[in-house]
């Protein structure tokens, strides 16, 4: 997403961000099968991109070309909903060579980094594996909600689990950008739980699916474009994201101001 990374006496604005695996060194790690732990931390390589970064690299020509080295704890564990979970918290700390170029937030021009710099990239991942539910039915909506890069956006959904049986609808506008999106079809889509939800079984606080369907911005439209959304109703972890055209059409979310809300 789209996000504003923020330091102490300068903002960034973020875009076009990736994050790979690096395809020539995969996932290293050993798991105890008896308490789903990760024994040691678990490494994981990968590629990060966005504009920032690729500031970096052009006006810094001494910037390691390597991918970073997310190391942390992980574990698998089983909730009392029976979803499999995986939770890992990696991060790698780079020390910064004094005198090294850094990019200013225009992107073009630099200031020289000082002595004991570093660089904290991190990596979470909280993944769920989850039994399908195919009568599961959510829905909700909101109106002019402001994104986390301050963007504001309606959208209305009524996601089934099955889509033959119940039509799916998804709704989105932009008023930001003055666009909209509208689902035509329903390509998959999985129903959740937060790790503290207290629902009964069968119920979820979370439901995330892709499809395709309309965007139209000023009078022109444009047909299957692709769009991914993620909506947690969770008591203590209400979140929306919403990307589409793999997030280079338009791209929102509500990322909590507080990052130990999204601690894995």
């Amino acid at each position: 997403h789209n996000e504003f990374l923020r330091f102490s006496q300068r903002t960034y604005y973020l875009d076009s961000l990736t994050c790979i695996d690096d395809p020539f060194d995969f996932c290293v790690g050993a798991v105890n099968v008896k308490t789903g732990n990760v024994l040691g931390e678990m490494l994981h390589r990968a590629l990060i991109g966005q504009n920032v970064f690729y500031a970096l690299v052009r006006l810094e020509p001494r910037t390691p070309k390597e991918s970073f080295m997310f190391q942390g704890p992980a574990r698998f564990e089983k909730d009392g909903h029976g979803q499999t979970v995986l939770r890992f918290r990696g991060q790698v700390t780079i020390p910064y060579p004094e005198g090294n170029l850094f990019p200013a937030p225009d992107l073009a021009t630099t200031f020289t980094a000082g002595p004991d710099s570093v660089l904290d990239p991190f990596l979470w991942v909280q993944a769920m594996d989850t039994p399908e539910a195919p009568d599961a039915v959510m829905k909700g909506e909101a109106e002019q909600v402001v994104s986390s890069a301050a963007e504001v956006f309606s959208y209305r959904y009524e996601i089934p689990g099955n889509p033959d049986q119940h039509a799916p609808v998804f709704e989105y506008t932009n008023h930001t950008q003055g666009g909209q999106f509208r689902l035509d079809s329903l390509s998959w889509v999985s129903f959740t739980n937060s790790r503290e939800s207290k629902l009964k079984p069968g119920k979820h606080d979370t439901v995330t699916f892709s499809g395709f369907g309309v965007w139209d911005k000023n009078d022109v439209q444009t047909d299957s474009v692709l769009v991914n959304v993620q909506v947690s109703t969770a008591p203590k972890g209400q979140y929306v994201s919403i990307q589409i055209g793999a997030a280079v059409v338009s791209n929102v979310n509500t990322k909590p101001a507080d990052i130990e809300q999204v601690r894995p």
